[in-house]
């Protein structure tokens, strides 16, 4: 009998009723939506002679015009793995697909996995090899993936920093672009969500990375029951992606002080005014 011919093996704390696991499908869509709103521009993108003013670095430039594009794309690829991990075992048109699903995003991380005996996982004599089929107990399954309390706080993180990012978006118009930027016609704006905080789509950004964290990093996501990130391979695939969203965040963060900077010298007491009354440049009261 070879791996895929298997059955799928699922623990006793790990089973969920198919219909509940089912739920988690619509559920990563809103979360590729709102990863899709945090990662789009709204608007094309400013022109040097727009992005002159702000003294943006070469590094700072790239991360957020190229890195934002990469990070969608992995968004979406870890949804779609998910949903069509699922599907192969919920919905009973896509049945066929289960032994495609177990050979290509399970079965490869599978046989990687630790004896559960082992008290050193890195010593070969306790890593069971890449080729020899691995112990029935030890197979990861699309069966264990499973929809989690952790899962539904983190899509509603997820979409509540979509939200909040988009109403910035349209507070802005064609002000608001990824690059730091002075446009001809810019303008100060302190209504809608800019009369609470300075920055609130670095607020949306942040809320949704916290979600993604929720989503992605916990029991019963693809991350954590395919075994992925056991492997060197899956590492080396899996890991550029937080780490640029990661790196994309912390440049973010950096500039706001930046931009406060240059709004003040472009508004000047009118900025300072509106600096006054809105204190808080991420949330209301904390920061």
């Amino acid at each position: 009998m070879t791996l895929v011919d298997q059955p799928y093996q699922q623990g006793p704390s790990q089973e969920q009723n198919p219909y509940l696991r089912a739920l988690k499908i619509p559920l990563l869509l809103v979360f590729a939506l709102a990863a899709h709103v945090c990662s789009s521009p709204p608007v094309a993108p400013p022109s040097a002679a727009e992005r002159a003013p702000m003294r943006s670095t070469r590094l700072e430039f790239l991360l957020t015009r190229g890195g934002a594009r990469c990070i969608k794309v992995f968004w979406f690829v870890l949804c779609l793995v998910e949903v069509l991990a699922i599907c192969s075992t919920t919905v009973p048109e896509l049945a066929p697909l289960q032994p495609f699903v177990l050979r290509t995003l399970f079965a490869p991380f599978s046989s990687w996995t630790s004896s559960p005996s082992s008290s050193h996982p890195t010593s070969p004599s306790t890593i069971t090899p890449p080729h020899p089929q691995p112990p029935t107990s030890m197979i990861a399954s699309p069966s264990n993936l499973r929809l989690t309390p952790s899962f539904v706080l983190g899509c509603a993180l997820a979409a509540l920093g979509a939200s909040i990012r988009l109403r910035a978006y349209r507070a802005l118009g064609a002000m608001f672009t990824f690059e730091m930027a002075i446009k001809r016609d810019h303008r100060l704006v302190t209504s809608g969500p800019y009369a609470w905080v300075r920055h609130p789509g670095y607020t949306g950004l942040v809320c949704f990375v916290v979600g993604a964290g929720f989503c992605h990093a916990f029991e019963g996501s693809y991350l954590r029951e395919s075994g992925v990130l056991r492997t060197p391979l899956g590492r080396a695939l899996v890991l550029p992606g937080p780490l640029l969203m990661l790196s994309v965040g912390a440049a973010l963060m950096m500039r706001m002080r930046r931009e406060d900077e240059a709004m003040r010298g472009v508004f000047g007491k009118e900025w300072e005014v509106w600096a006054r009354r809105v204190r808080w440049r991420l949330v209301p009261g904390v920061y």
